[in-house]
């Protein structure tokens, strides 16, 4: 058995709240796989330890990553509740995952119909928005850091709710989580990244699962 198949086993013992508008509660998995090296149940231990917190609001998703393809029918009759997209533009973040990105959901609107839900780590926001929202997505998420001030961040949050999209926001870790209060009210989920955007295989920054308590306080 996988560790994404024991992760999902594990998961889904508890009930799950998706998408709760007037407090954030969704913690978004994004196929956590550790470097071969580590051993895999350090996940199972770490989320042993913190499911009294967050257990009841978990949800499921599987981050797409390259040579994914042959993966997502496994990955969803295994029982996941969205797939999630990383976009990098190649700007806001050095890597340039877009064409890469366009063609799974292409592919992902043939043949599934689960929600999509997309993060884009880029630079020029309202362009990604308009290059992926005809995929139809359940959910955009964008980041603050990318954002010159906060009207434009709440224009941003009106445009992608004016195209039948919920709007979640970003923060990379070493942002403040209070800088992003302001805009609870306005938005469907936080997503709390716990390694620097952009690259895949980093170590957990411990100091971020604070940022998250304080989410839920």
């Amino acid at each position: 058995m996988t560790l994404i198949h024991k992760l999902l086993i594990h998961l889904k013992k508890v009930n799950k709240k998706i998408y709760n508008a007037t407090r954030i509660k969704q913690i978004i998995l994004s196929a956590l796989f550790y470097p071969k090296k580590q051993k895999n149940n350090k996940l199972n231990v770490y989320l042993d330890k913190r499911r009294n917190v967050y257990g009841r609001d978990i949800c499921i998703c599987i981050r797409i990553k390259r040579n994914a393809i042959k993966q997502l029918y496994d990955s969803e009759v295994s029982g996941i509740d969205y797939f999630h997209i990383d976009v990098m533009d190649g700007e806001f973040v050095k890597n340039n995952t877009v064409d890469r990105m366009v063609e799974y959901c292409e592919y992902l609107n043939s043949i599934s119909l689960l929600p999509l839900d997309v993060h884009l780590m880029v630079k020029d926001i309202k362009k990604f928005v308009n290059k992926f929202i005809v995929f139809e997505p359940n959910n955009i998420t964008f980041h603050l850091e990318a954002c010159k001030d906060e009207n434009e961040v709440k224009e941003l949050i009106k445009y992608i709710k004016n195209n039948n999209c919920k709007v979640g926001i970003s923060i990379s870790p070493k942002t403040n989580i209070e800088e992003i209060y302001r805009y609870l009210p306005y938005i469907h989920n936080c997503l709390v990244m716990t390694v620097e955007p952009g690259e895949g295989g980093q170590a957990l920054i411990p100091e971020t699962i604070d940022k998250i308590n304080k989410l839920y306080k």
